[in-house]
């Protein structure tokens, strides 16, 4: 048995369980998102996608650097 499960799979039970405690259609576009984002980043950067500290942390990192490029980009404009 695998160490992680596979998040792929997990996603829209996942975003069921969350519909069925009465959650926001925002909420649940925001977290399915997330998620998605989460597994593109793993698949372009070569990395399991395993929600484990160093990987969240590597995603977390090349997030907030993606955003401040795109900031200063943007704000550079202005």
């Amino acid at each position: 048995m695998a160490k992680y499960p596979d998040i792929a799979p997990l996603l829209d039970s996942w975003l069921l369980h969350l519909a069925a405690e009465r959650k926001s259609a925002q909420t649940l576009k925001t977290y399915g998102d997330g998620v998605r984002t989460f597994l593109r980043w793993c698949e372009t950067a070569d990395r399991a996608p395993v929600l484990d500290r160093p990987t969240v942390n590597a995603f977390v990192r090349s997030s907030i650097t993606r955003w401040s490029l795109s900031w200063m980009m943007t704000s550079s404009e202005h």
